[in-house]
């Protein structure tokens, strides 16, 4: 004999579990060992004889049998009235009830008047019509009496009572204080627009500004041979001159074939853009490199740099490119090269 402990109200539940217990691990293939509410969780753990298989509660949550039979519960959840259902999925289709340690069933929870725009769940109660009604189950804009599936009546509005005898005229009250004086209204609209007026007279023409600066201060080129690379950074194509003002800028193109006749050709070739204090001062290379450059035996490459070199300071600086070789034999290999081209533009 199964007892269905969903039929019974929460304290006779409560008095029969050990029965209910023993009752299903008999008759059925799930044996529930625990049963509780503990450390703010439902914790439900049990065996179910046979192949592993998976254990739903409420037709809510899923777990799945290991494989000695066992599964466990540890959720989130409280049921409603503190008795569980646990069905098998997959296998013989046993179920079991469990009643839970440590809990109480929920109460009503009084919400007011209904509103289209709540969410309410189950044991809420609100008033409509007139009526009162209970949640069955969560619901949004359900309007209460249209859906036996999510309300049900708690307590139903009253027939309309028997109209009662007119009462006597009462005293006349007395004459209340005169009001204050109320706000004033607010302004009325504005009135229509008037005519345009007359065009006035065109004014005097105003004074010629003074003569801008020219952007464009001095433009340069030079060709030459230019110079081998080294292990020393250095100048390798003739350079372009001139002299600078403070806040005046240079816009550089630097180009230089390079080349080699010896054995594996040249490598380990570095170039940048640079500008050199004049005359003959410290040289600044700018900007990243191009480092690692090679070509074959016998071969020429052209390679190009270009710069817009700013923040200098008052004074004369050549401008080029300048290279380094590494060390060992790539220092001796760049034996092939062919002259350079250098132009630039000095402006404001």
């Amino acid at each position: 004999m199964t007892t269905d402990l969903n039929r019974l109200p929460l304290m006779a539940a409560a008095s029969i579990l050990a029965f209910a217990a023993a009752s299903v691990a008999a008759s059925a293939a799930i044996t529930v060992t625990t049963a509780e509410i503990t450390g703010g969780k439902l914790v439900v753990e049990g065996t179910r004889t046979g192949g592993a298989a998976t254990i739903r509660l409420d037709d809510q949550f899923n777990d799945g049998v290991n494989g000695a039979g066992a599964f466990a519960f540890s959720l989130d959840y409280l049921p409603p009235d503190c008795i569980v259902d646990l069905k098998e999925i997959g296998g013989l289709n046993a179920t079991a009830t469990a009643v839970i340690g440590n809990c109480g069933p929920k109460g009503l929870n009084a919400k007011g008047g209904w509103k289209n725009t709540t969410n309410y769940v189950a044991n809420d109660v609100v008033a409509f019509g007139g009526s009162s009604f209970r949640a069955k189950r969560a619901n949004l804009n359900v309007t209460p009496g249209t859906s036996g599936a999510d309300w049900e009546v708690l307590a139903k509005k009253g027939a309309p009572g028997i109209q009662g005898a007119t009462g006597p005229q009462g005293e006349p009250g007395a004459v209340g204080e005169t009001g204050a004086t109320g706000e004033a209204g607010p302004p009325g609209p504005a009135g229509p627009t008037g005519a345009t007026g007359p065009t006035g007279p065109a004014g005097a023409t105003g004074a010629t500004g003074p003569q801008g600066t020219s952007g464009v201060v001095n433009v340069a080129n030079n060709s030459s041979p230019g110079f081998n690379p080294t292990t020393t950074t250095a100048l390798l194509t003739g350079p372009v001159s001139f002299t600078v003002v403070a806040g005046q800028k240079v816009s550089m193109v630097a180009t230089k074939a390079f080349g080699s006749t010896m054995a594996g050709g040249g490598s380990g070739l570095t170039l940048w853009p640079c500008y050199q204090v004049s005359p003959g001062g410290q040289i600044f290379t700018q900007g990243s490199n191009m480092a690692g450059l090679a070509v074959p035996l016998n071969g020429r490459v052209t390679f190009t740099v270009s710069w817009n070199f700013t923040g200098l300071a008052a004074g004369t600086y050549n401008f080029g490119m300048c290279g380094a070789a590494s060390s060992g034999p790539a220092a001796s290999s760049w034996n092939n090269n062919d002259w350079g081209y250098v132009s630039a533009t000095l402006v404001n």
